[in-house]
Parts: C-alpha cells; structure tokens; sequence
C-alpha cells in the first residue's frame, strides 16, 4: 500500500551547506519511500542504497529522469540534494 505524506524534512546542498528545513510530500510504499516531491520536482527511487557515513543511517537515491538527483533517509526526514 502506498502512502503519501507532507514531511518537513532538513535538507542539505550537495556543498555541505545546509538549506534549513522544507515541506517536502513522500510518497511511501511498504514503509520505504518511492518517490518524492521537492523544490517544483518529483524525484522516482532508482533502488540505489547506501548507509550515511557520519549517522550510519539507510539512505535511498531518487533522480528525476534524465537530471537532479538527491538522496532520501529512510524515514524521509533528511534530504541530501545531489
């Protein structure tokens, strides 16, 4: 089952500076997001994974085709656009 949620999530630029906190809707399928809406975009999971290096939390990337990526935490509260 799918479940859409408006989130505020902080976000980070891809430099390390961080951009505060923004409404971002995640959608959520089976506890783990698959897509996502975030500054005008809606990013799709790619199914890449990796585990945040200073947290040591699951991440999942998402791309809008063809261009931007970001990467999500599982709980969709931090975004790291990349």
């Amino acid at each position: 089952m799918n479940i859409r949620q408006t989130l505020t999530s902080m976000v980070t630029r891809r430099n390390g500076e961080l951009r505060g906190p923004m409404p971002i809707q995640v959608e959520f399928h089976d506890g783990v997001p698959c897509k996502a809406r975030h500054d005008g975009r809606l990013y799709v999971a790619t199914g890449k994974q990796r585990i945040h290096r200073v947290n040591r939390r699951p991440m999942l990337e998402m791309a809008v085709t063809g261009q931007a990526r970001l990467w999500i935490s599982v709980d969709g509260l931090r975004v790291w656009e990349d």
